[in-house]
């Protein structure tokens, strides 16, 4: 789910940010890498990765949240 106000780690990169579902799924580095990478891509956000929150325009960080719903690879994410 991701919300209206959107809420990001700001102590994250937005790397780790998208990638914090995925280490609690315990997934292997190198799917995590890839997972998180092609979600970036999509989302149009892949050279902000190693960026914080507070770096990001607010449609950067509206983006970096939905990256972090998609990177789970659920059957369904509700906006």
């Amino acid at each position: 789910m991701v919300y209206q106000q959107f809420i990001n780690y700001p102590n994250l990169t937005v790397f780790e940010n998208i990638a914090s579902p995925c280490g609690l799924q315990r997934m292997r580095q190198a799917e995590i890498e890839d997972r998180v990478h092609r979600i970036a891509e999509l989302v149009k956000i892949a050279p902000m990765l190693p960026r914080r929150p507070n770096e990001l325009s607010g449609g950067q960080q509206q983006r970096t949240a939905l990256a972090r719903a998609l990177v789970k690879d659920a059957d369904l994410v509700l906006l």
